[in-house]
């Protein structure tokens, strides 16, 4: 029991050094510094130990923003970015102007890929249908 009694004082003694230094400190710096109109804080709000991180930034502070964002909020567009991001140069946009030649050709085969496309359309409703016919006629 001894050693444990020992350690608790050490350590309470260790504690109330370190409370004087920093009271010291404290005083040192409002003695160089100007007088100040704030007023100060009564002890009886403080706790006994200083806070170390005091300085230091806190994690998750609140974000100025004009609408706060909620989970599961419904978007009807994407967002609309009126200004390139800081580090990346602004890229030229093509105009969509193509030449007559090039017109022609995505013309042609935009009209091949729709045709592929409704007879791809075309050949899995029929095998579709044939599938719903052999189940039909197997249940009968």
């Amino acid at each position: 029991m001894r050693p444990l009694v020992k350690s608790a004082m050490q350590t309470s003694s260790a504690v109330s050094r370190k409370i004087q230094k920093i009271e010291q400190e404290a005083e040192r710096e409002k003695k160089k510094s100007k007088p100040s109109l704030k007023l100060p804080e009564p002890q009886a709000n403080r706790s006994s130990l200083p806070d170390d991180h005091e300085d230091h930034p806190k994690d998750f502070l609140k974000t100025s923003s004009s609408v706060p964002r909620r989970l599961n909020d419904v978007v009807t567009a994407p967002p609309i970015l009126k200004r390139s991001p800081r580090g990346v140069k602004a890229e030229r946009k093509r105009t969509g102007i193509l030449s007559m030649a090039q017109q022609a050709m995505m013309e042609a085969e935009r009209e091949k890929a729709i045709l592929r496309y409704r007879k791809m359309k075309e050949s899995k409703r029929d095998t579709h249908k044939d599938g719903e016919r052999a189940q039909a006629s197997g249940d009968d």
